[in-house]
């Protein structure tokens, strides 16, 4: 439970870095 919580967290993490770098290169 708690190592898929650990994966769950860090794949949303990535998943904001990986939107905040997008739109920083969209405009």
């Amino acid at each position: 439970m708690k190592e898929g919580g650990q994966l769950l967290f860090s794949l949303v993490l990535i998943f904001f870095a990986f939107a905040c770098v997008w739109c920083f290169c969209k405009n």
